[in-house]
């Protein structure tokens, strides 16, 4: 299936169900052009970077009946509060945020630290008995 079977389906289907149907979008003539979002929201965007603190402090929750408390609860922990939804289905944007930095956290203990940055930081050296750095 490529894109425009794909953009038809969500056509039809959406004009099935009496809601209103996105015009297609035409393809930018220009090489260097920047994906656009397929159906831009207020609470999410995918131009957002992850690693950002605008994306650490993203609250998720729509329509907080005090936003105040909801910003508030959020600056005081570092856990993953306020995304909108708690269970097996996490929203996107959270989802992708968690992906992002359990990636970071298994680089960062995968990685080979040089010899020379052990000695001059003064740390002990700790020797792996396994021959591979899997976990399994």
């Amino acid at each position: 299936m490529d894109q425009k079977q794909i953009e038809e389906i969500v056509r039809s289907v959406m004009a099935s169900m009496g809601q209103d149907v996105p015009q297609p979008v035409a393809p930018s003539t220009q090489e260097g052009a920047k994906p656009q979002c397929a159906a831009p929201t207020v609470t999410e965007s995918c131009a957002l970077d992850l690693g950002s603190a605008e994306a650490k402090a993203w609250i998720g929750v729509e329509n907080p009946h005090r936003a105040d408390v909801l910003t508030e609860l959020r600056r005081s922990t570092a856990a993953r509060v306020c995304t909108g939804r708690a269970g097996p289905r996490p929203r996107t944007q959270a989802l992708l945020r968690f992906l992002a930095d359990h990636s970071r956290s298994k680089d960062t203990v995968l990685k080979e630290v040089p010899e020379e940055w052990v000695k001059r930081k003064g740390c002990w050296k700790c020797v792996r008995r396994s021959a591979t750095k899997t976990c399994t």
